[in-house]
This record gives C-alpha cells, structure tokens and sequence, in this order.
C-alpha cells in the first residue's frame, strides 16, 4: 500500500505543475487549441493526471505531448523524476519478494 500511495502521490503532483504550467501557457501565448480550452480545471487535471501515470510507468503513449518550450522542460524533468519512482518503487517489490 505504500508504494501505491507514494506513486499515487507522485503522479498527483506532476499532474497538478503541469496544469498549473498548461494553464500558465494558455494564457501567455494565446493557445486556441480547442480540445484543451474546452476543458475545466478539472478535466485538465484528469487529462495531466493520465500523462503523468502513463510516463511514470514508463509507457508514454504519445497521445499528449508538450507543446511549448515551457511545457517541454517540464515534461523532461518530471520524466526524470517519475523514472527514478518507478525505479524505487520496482526495487522496492523486488526486495520483498
């Protein structure tokens, strides 16, 4: 349960920065996308929350991808962080195995 709740809680943060920066990015360089305007905070949320689990466990669909500088560097620094996560945690249950 632990290492749930520590990925969980991981993946929450990433997805939490990353509508903050997208929202950020909304309003500085006037995206007109329609796909991510049409959406509430927390439908963003949702939408980062499934980026952030899926680049967490390493599977990355490519389906939501960074569009701005700004959202480029953090989607590389949350990958870094994310893969040591997945890292410990899957060291974690080979140690308890």
């Amino acid at each position: 349960m632990k290492l749930i709740l520590i990925t969980a809680m991981v993946a929450h943060y990433i997805a939490c920065i990353y509508t903050f920066v997208l929202t950020q990015e909304i309003e500085a360089y006037k995206i007109t996308d329609p796909v991510i305007l049409d959406k509430t905070w927390s439908e963003l949320y949702i939408y980062q929350m499934y980026w952030s689990v899926t680049t967490m466990i390493t599977v990355g669909y490519g389906d939501i991808v960074p569009n701005t500088t700004n959202e480029k560097l953090f989607a590389i620094v949350a990958m870094l962080i994310s893969s040591g996560v997945f890292g410990y945690v899957m060291n974690r249950v080979g140690c308890i195995f």
